[in-house]
């Protein structure tokens, strides 16, 4: 391809009549600017306005785009838009960029529910081992003459520990569920009993479980929390729709990115200019 010569040319205009002129320059498509002015399409607003408008649009395509329904064919030719069509589409740019704020709003709902899910899994894990124990968690404190509580004891100390509790005859202890690592257990006794209890329990390297997240006994707890987890599963599914359908407005955001792009290098260039006080 042949180098075509190029011409530079030096502007001179009253400052007042700038913008019609770099409006008019821009239209035209054909003179690289140098040193340039912000060219404003419609407003005031300053290059942080803009970089920001440019990158909460820019972020909600990146999140809508996995919804986009439209058929790309392998060579695909590239949008023509009319100079007074971008200025359009900037000048009513105002439901797009609501739009990227509400695409915003709904991921963040989404990610606030996928954590409470994360989190509701981790408190069932917690509370399955406990699952056929027929007694309110609540209830799992001392009263005024007995101490009641529930927790683990390694497997590996645990036949010692059972043997050891056995031989209390005022002892109530319930082996509620065993893994490999740890014998979950119930127990109950007068807290006379104590310095018997407390040796043993030292010994075993027994681990009382923190109920106060709960209340119910744990077949109950497990129902709620699983509930809970369908509640949030509908609401992200929901999440998701809705989010198609905003899909649909991708092609005019697409076209706002650019305008916005446009306008955005104009804003955070606008010390370039060399001005007096009327020229």
């Amino acid at each position: 391809m042949p180098i075509v010569n190029q011409k530079k040319v030096t502007l001179y205009a009253m400052k007042k009549k700038r913008h019609d002129i770099l409006v008019a320059l821009q239209r035209y498509g054909k003179m690289h600017i140098e040193q340039e002015s912000d060219i404003d399409i419609t407003d005031n607003l300053n290059s942080d306005d803009i970089t920001k408008e440019y990158e909460d649009v820019n972020w909600a395509i990146a999140q809508l785009r996995q919804y986009d329904m439209r058929k790309t064919p392998m060579l695909k030719a590239n949008d023509v838009i009319s100079f007074n069509q971008l200025k359009k589409v900037y000048n009513e740019r105002e439901d797009a960029v609501l739009l990227a704020g509400k695409v915003r709003s709904l991921e963040n709902e989404r990610i606030a529910l996928s954590s409470r899910r994360i989190r509701l899994k981790n408190l069932k894990t917690s509370v399955e081992p406990w699952l056929d124990l027929d007694f309110a968690v609540q209830d799992i404190k001392d009263t005024e003459n007995c101490r009641i509580t529930a927790g683990t004891v390694a497997s590996l100390e645990a036949q010692d520990f059972f043997a050891e509790m056995e031989n209390l005859d005022s002892v109530y202890c319930q082996k509620v569920y065993v893994n490999k690592d740890n014998s979950y257990i119930l127990l109950i006794y007068h807290i006379a009993d104590n310095e018997n209890v407390a040796p043993i329990l030292s010994r075993a390297g027994y681990s009382p479980t923190n109920f106060s997240n709960y209340e119910g006994i744990p077949k109950d707890i497990i129902i709620k929390i699983d509930s809970q987890i369908k509640d949030i599963d509908i609401k992200k599914d929901d999440i998701e729709k809705e989010k198609s359908l905003l899909a649909a407005s991708l092609p005019e955001m697409e076209k706002l990115l650019d305008a916005l792009m446009i306008e955005q290098s104009r804003k955070k260039r606008i010390d370039d200019i060399i001005e007096t006080k009327y020229v």
